[in-house]
């Protein structure tokens, strides 16, 4: 019987990298990979991170579906362009899951990602427990780091008990019974050892 590995599931934007602002948003997902930066610390945190983890990005994407981003290659661009540059740091994402749907009718303009019922986008576990199935991980062991309820919840709901909140500046700032919150990568990092 093979042994499940134990992983770190990480939030994108906000988590791992800046909410850039835009005419039209404070703050929102890169809309394209030029946009794209670290959050400061947050390399050098996650290269601190014990390698009996295997490292996993889950994603809400619905810039395509607000018509934001012009098309799904821009934020698989974005997605390759992260796990690049944070192997040439020394840290491997193993793998990235993203939900491109929104379930808000009034903001879609692509109606082909207008999803009222997605089990992919978070708060939903879906993706949380396609990488656990593609993987076999074990979520008992695992952890979520997040900038928002959502990710944590998508935790939970995946069976996922431990949970971070990291708020930057530019994060929603929110705060969440059912998890850990600190104030950087380094400390959520801390909290793992």
């Amino acid at each position: 019987m093979t042994v499940k590995q134990s992983a770190i599931f990480l939030d994108r934007d906000g988590t791992i990298n800046t909410m850039p602002a835009y005419a039209d948003a404070a703050f929102d997902s890169p809309r394209v990979p030029a946009d794209f930066v670290f959050i400061d610390g947050v390399v050098e945190a996650l290269q601190q991170l014990d390698p009996r983890y295997a490292l996993f990005v889950v994603t809400n994407q619905p810039g395509v579906a607000y018509g934001k981003i012009a098309h799904e290659g821009i934020v698989v661009a974005t997605n390759d362009l992260m796990t690049r540059q944070l192997k040439q740091f020394g840290v491997i994402i193993t793998d990235v899951a993203t939900c491109l749907h929104s379930d808000n009718r009034a903001r879609v303009v692509n109606h082909n990602y207008y999803h009222p019922a997605c089990g992919c986008r978070k708060p939903a576990p879906g993706l949380v427990l396609q990488l656990a199935q593609k993987h076999n991980l074990d979520l008992s062991n695992s952890w979520v780091i997040g900038d928002r309820v959502k990710d944590v919840a998508a935790g939970q709901a995946a069976g996922i008990n431990n949970l971070i909140i990291v708020n930057y500046e530019f994060s929603a700032n929110e705060v969440c019974s059912f998890a850990k919150n600190v104030a950087s990568m380094k400390e959520a990092v801390n909290l793992l050892r």
